[in-house]
């Protein structure tokens, strides 16, 4: 077994209480390369045992201007504390896991000319406190997803964000079976 990191990129809209990862190759996906090292479309070519999930949440000079700073408080709040990740392989795994504790550590490495506007919000200790938690990045799981199986891995939110947000990056970290 070699171990690999499965990776994808996804933006959540306005709008969106879903937002699926991992569905599209990286063929079909805007970025190629920089959105996603899958192969094929909700699968992958080897089996592969995971070990760790994580998810990175940047924040890009767009998000964090004074107009918007009160409304990505209340965003980072929503993802934090009210949403929850599930993955479901084929119709036999089914794992549900809060993404407080999937956040990686450089999520918190908010080089952003507005995040000093952020900091006057108070999220800097809440997401520091959460990167802590967090350990080396991410949550131990185990689990294996077959080689060619169909799985998915969701962001479930109990309520729409305020604005868009870009760029949130899960990854999933493991073994993969010998070719």
């Amino acid at each position: 077994m070699a171990k690999r990191i499965w990776y994808d990129r996804r933006d959540i809209g306005g709008s969106d209480t879903e937002v699926q990862f991992f569905a599209q190759s990286q063929a079909a996906a805007t970025g190629a390369k920089n959105a996603t090292n899958m192969e094929r479309d909700a699968e992958l070519p080897r089996a592969f045992a995971v070990e760790r999930i994580g998810i990175r949440f940047p924040i890009n000079d767009s998000q964090a201007d004074d107009s918007y700073s009160g409304g990505l408080l209340a965003d980072w709040q929503e993802l934090l504390d009210g949403a929850v990740v599930e993955i479901e392989v084929a119709q036999g795994v089914d794992i549900i896991l809060p993404v407080s504790e999937m956040l990686m550590p450089r999520s918190v490495g908010m080089v952003s000319a507005g995040f000093a506007e952020l900091v006057h919000n108070g999220i800097s200790n809440y997401v520091e406190e959460l990167a802590c938690q967090a350990g080396p990045g991410g949550v131990a799981v185990d689990f294996t997803i077959p080689e060619k199986t169909m799985f998915t891995a969701t962001l479930r939110l109990e309520s729409t964000l305020s604005a868009a947000m870009a760029h949130l990056k899960m990854l999933m970290f493991g073994d993969e079976a010998a070719t």
